[in-house]
């Protein structure tokens, strides 16, 4: 068990605290069977577009490039993932509800990791060091982007194994398998945080 104190909290969402997975196959099993993107392989285009923005996706690989027609698309994508039903994964509810007093800022996706622009500004609007800052990620690129910013960084095995994630090339400071191995509580100003595995 390892515990530490951090000034704020920034987790990725889809992989992290929710599963989006069977919405995201069902909307891109959607996609390749499209007559104007029947070229696509399935398989690939699912393991390249992990930790992607959408856009970033229907872009490179549907070559969209129309703003209108991208917006449509990505609409209709999402549509398709909702329509699959994500699932909260193990621990997240009640992590989230030790969390729940304190303050919260959602951070808009237009930054793409592993760049470290989003725990950045996530970081800045917790008013918060990124240095005393925990990344909770459940992808490689994630966790480059956490550590780019120089934030401590936890990595949640829900999408990847830990030889996967290690075989990435990153090193999280810590590796659990879901959530529920990780607790927190407000200690002094500071949020403690407990890490049972």
């Amino acid at each position: 068990m390892v515990s530490f104190f951090v000034d704020a909290v920034l987790f990725d969402m889809d992989g992290t605290l929710v599963d989006s997975t069977p919405g995201v196959i069902k909307a891109w099993t959607s996609f390749a069977a499209d007559e104007k993107y029947e070229h696509l392989q399935l398989d690939s285009l699912i393991s390249a577009t992990h930790g992607v923005r959408l856009v970033e996706s229907l872009h490179r690989w549907f070559n969209i490039t129309d703003p209108d027609e991208l917006q449509a698309e990505s609409k209709r994508f999402e549509e398709e993932v909702i329509a699959g039903g994500p699932v909260i994964l193990p621990g997240v509810e009640l992590l989230l509800q030790q969390l729940a007093d304190l303050p919260n800022a959602g951070v808009d996706p237009k930054w793409t990791i592993p760049a470290p622009d989003p725990y950045l500004e996530g970081a800045k609007r917790c008013n918060a060091d990124p240095t005393r800052t925990l990344v909770v990620e459940d992808a490689p690129s994630g966790i480059r982007s956490g550590r780019a910013a120089g934030a401590k960084t936890l990595a949640v095995l829900t999408s990847h194994t830990e030889e996967e994630m290690l075989a990435s090339g990153v090193e999280p400071d810590y590796i659990v398998r879901d959530l529920s191995h990780v607790s927190v509580r407000w200690a002094g100003g500071k949020i403690q945080i407990t890490i049972s595995s």
